[in-house]
């Protein structure tokens, strides 16, 4: 079975997607008992797989089968998003096509808009002061890959309408 440790390759990685995990399951809208219970896990494991206690102990435990299954129960694509990025991607969602594509094309162009608002306000505080620090390149970093995934995600729903 693979693991995530077969896709990481350094510490930092490890612990940016294990805040990831346990984003998704202990801060997200589905309680985490629940969320064990559907991956068929006993909570107290599902805990040490997704907290960084799972370092110390060597490399962590979260098996990748699970990821389509928490992605879904959950509705977060935190993990996945993560995973992309670390393998030098994007995560690029394609919105439901069923619904109103026009209604739907403008709420996500609202939200575009409001993702670029947030990125150039986020970037003109971290100015502010004349320097910008490695945490606040980070939370800049984060928030243009945001934007490029928004970016290509309304363009191949743009495709897919088209056809």
């Amino acid at each position: 079975m693979k693991y995530i440790e077969h896709v990481l390759q350094n510490p930092e990685e490890s612990f940016v997607i294990l805040k990831a995990l346990h984003d998704t399951v202990f801060k997200g809208e589905v309680p985490a008992k629940k969320v064990a219970h559907e991956l068929g896990v006993d909570l107290g494991n599902l805990s040490t797989m997704c907290s960084p206690r799972s370092l110390e102990k060597g490399k962590p435990k979260f098996p990748l089968l699970y990821v389509p299954n928490l992605t879904e129960l959950t509705g977060r694509t935190d993990v996945v998003e993560v995973l992309c990025m670390l393998c030098g991607g994007v995560f690029v969602k394609v919105s439901d096509i069923n619904g109103e594509p026009l209604k739907d094309s403008l709420v996500e162009v609202k939200n575009l808009l409001y993702q670029v608002s947030d990125l150039i306000d986020t970037y003109l505080k971290a100015i502010e002061d004349g320097s910008i620090t490695d945490k606040e390149f980070s939370e800049i970093e984060g928030k243009c890959l945001e934007l490029v995934s928004k970016v290509l995600s309304l363009r191949e729903c743009a495709n897919i309408l088209a056809y």
